[in-house]
């Protein structure tokens, strides 16, 4: 988690504060570094008052999992700089599916199940109402916060990188699939879906592989 790869980095001074919708994935407070604390909140909820205006620094990374149109990111950001004191940054880290692509290594290198993999899912997120126009646009979400851009980059992912997230994404893929699936294997996705993941699995030793970018973008709050 951010917070406490961060604490490595900084004085032991420094309080670092993490929240999520859920505290289910929260190791045992425990085994937190000692100024590190995660707490359950709602980002898309009202701010609770003992929050505000309290950080110096907010980041967050892969809202696409939870932002479904482009009125959820609007009311999620002017929540996080609600957070912020005056002067404080916005940071934003998240990939932008529209990118995502099915990449060989060589022009050569054969990736027909991977292909069909990429459409099948994109096909089934547009069928359940995703709506990713935002993430190409997020300077322009700042701005409408009253939040000064200070950094706006894309970055796809690294050619030696994309093996690795390759796998990580076929690992997504395939927690989605339980859900589209259903109970019964069957559902949105069909049957057969495992066969396909199994293939690209496969592909992925040949050469075949995913590229997405990644888009970062930074925001001051007015002092």
């Amino acid at each position: 988690m951010w917070p406490i790869e961060l604490s490595k980095a900084l004085q032991p001074s420094a309080q670092l504060d993490g929240f999520d919708i859920s505290a289910d994935q929260f190791p045992p407070a425990e085994w937190l570094p000692t100024n590190v604390t995660l707490f359950t909140a709602d980002a898309f909820a009202p701010i609770p008052e003992d929050k505000l205006g309290r950080y110096d620094v907010v980041h967050l990374r892969m809202m696409v999992i939870a932002v479904k149109a482009q009125e959820d990111v609007e009311t999620l950001t002017k929540n996080l700089v609600l957070l912020l004191k005056p002067g404080g940054y916005l940071q934003w880290s998240d990939c932008d599916p529209a990118s995502l692509a099915a990449i060989p290594s060589r022009p050569d290198t054969p990736h027909p199940a991977t292909s069909r993999l990429l459409e099948r899912m994109l096909a089934v997120s547009a069928a359940r109402g995703a709506d990713w126009s935002w993430v190409s646009v997020l300077p322009d979400v700042f701005s409408r916060a009253s939040l000064t851009v200070r950094i706006s980059a894309r970055l796809p992912i690294a050619p030696e990188l994309r093996a690795s997230w390759t796998d990580n994404q076929l690992l997504a893929f395939e927690e989605m699939s339980y859900i589209m699936m259903g109970p019964a294997g069957r559902g949105e996705v069909g049957v057969g879906y495992p066969k396909m993941l199994a293939e690209v699995a496969q592909e992925t030793r040949t050469g075949a592989g995913l590229c997405i970018d990644m888009v970062v973008c930074v925001g001051r709050k007015e002092l």
